[in-house]
């Protein structure tokens, strides 16, 4: 065993011990399910109020940009996740991750992306207009450099989580920036958007030519968010969890700063992007897992094939399953938000994850 493979496995093993250590009271996981979620999601709130939002401050891009955050950071060295989050998300969808992630062991880090949740330019807002996909990603590489390696005391080890296209600015991360993370786990990764009733392989061509023409409009089809939230129906996009669907889609991000359609140079740079992480998937170097539903809407799960099949070509295969151990772990039934999905979905992706974390 040559010495960097001594050092990784000696600093895995410490990574492992200390959260056997620090989470015994969630032996199992202990996640919560949605028979009893009223009864014990309380104690969640409990700690983001005390714990996590005392911590919420925000730094500055080197372009000008806020980037709001929040963390909670374990009071001695442990291993550190930073949670990339979806379009349209704010950090207050992600409490219940947060807890969880928190009670097995691990410092947790966790910004709004620039032009949504409490990031600026507001003037974004509510559009969640983007001129250049990898903004998202130098913004990522900033919040790691300037806030999670600057942490006392430091992480031992840095872990990403990136959900739909948090997973897609993640896989762009881990191309542009090797070396920063040591495994990277993504939640319906946004590998190519889902343009739905017209095919993406027919829409992404025309809005890569024409997004120079009102670049900021809606795309077509798109309009300003509906508020209230619809109430929770049995058919949405996004959980079949009722309980989740109230506590942290609706209640975890407020009207006021809930984000509609996308724009037409979003869109186009989101297409732009899914051709670049297929193009460049042999730059990825980290351990990746994908956890995901076949039956997705919002982003296709073909892409996440293909994508998997470019890492196993260039000899870094995805985590999966004994059954599927080079593909993504697939969750049948499951919707496209895993992370606040039905216990029956959402605990097996979790317990997948920390699994894949806690490796050495």
């Amino acid at each position: 065993m040559d010495g960097w493979r001594r050092g990784a496995w000696r600093q895995g093993a410490v990574a492992v011990l200390w959260m056997v250590a620090v989470s015994g009271r969630a032996a199992g996981g202990n996640f919560i399910a949605d028979d009893d979620f009223s009864a014990r999601f309380p104690a969640v709130e409990a700690f983001w109020i005390s714990r996590v939002l005392p911590a919420a401050a925000s730094i500055e891009t080197p372009d000008g940009t806020v980037l709001r955050y929040v963390k909670v950071v374990q009071p001695q060295p442990a291993p550190a996740v930073v949670i990339s989050s979806g379009r349209t998300e704010h950090y207050g969808k992600y409490k219940e991750i947060v807890h969880d992630l928190w009670r097995h062991g691990y410092s947790v880090y966790i910004h709004d992306h620039r032009g949504q949740g409490l990031s600026g330019p507001p003037g974004l807002r509510p559009r969640g207009h983007v001129e250049h996909f990898d903004q998202y990603v130098d913004d990522l590489q900033h919040f790691v450099q300037q806030v999670v390696r600057s942490q006392q005391p430091a992480p031992t080890r840095l872990l990403l989580l990136g959900h739909s296209m948090g997973g897609g600015i993640g896989v762009r991360h881990l191309q542009k920036h090797p070396g920063t993370f040591a495994a990277a786990a993504f939640s319906s990764p946004m590998l190519a958007p889902n343009t739905g009733v017209v095919p993406t392989s027919l829409v992404c061509p025309v809005v890569k030519a024409t997004d120079g023409f009102r670049s900021q409009a809606y795309v077509l089809g798109e309009g300003p968010p509906e508020l209230p939230p619809p109430a929770f129906a049995e058919d949405n996009l996004y959980t079949t969890s009722r309980a989740r669907y109230q506590a942290l889609y609706v209640a975890g991000i407020p009207d006021e700063i809930r984000l509609g359609g996308p724009t037409r140079r979003w869109l186009a740079e989101a297409c732009r992007a899914g051709d670049a992480m297929l193009a460049d998937a042999a730059a990825v170097k980290t351990p990746v897992m994908i956890v995901r539903s076949p039956d997705d809407e919002a982003v296709l799960p073909e892409a996440q094939d293909r994508f998997c099949a470019a890492l196993k070509q260039a000899g870094n295969p995805c985590r999966g399953t004994v059954d599927a151990p080079q593909a993504p772990i697939t969750l049948m039934g499951a919707r496209h938000e895993i992370f606040i999905e039905h216990d029956r979905h959402r605990t097996p992706a979790l317990q997948h994850i920390l699994a894949f974390f806690a490796q050495p």
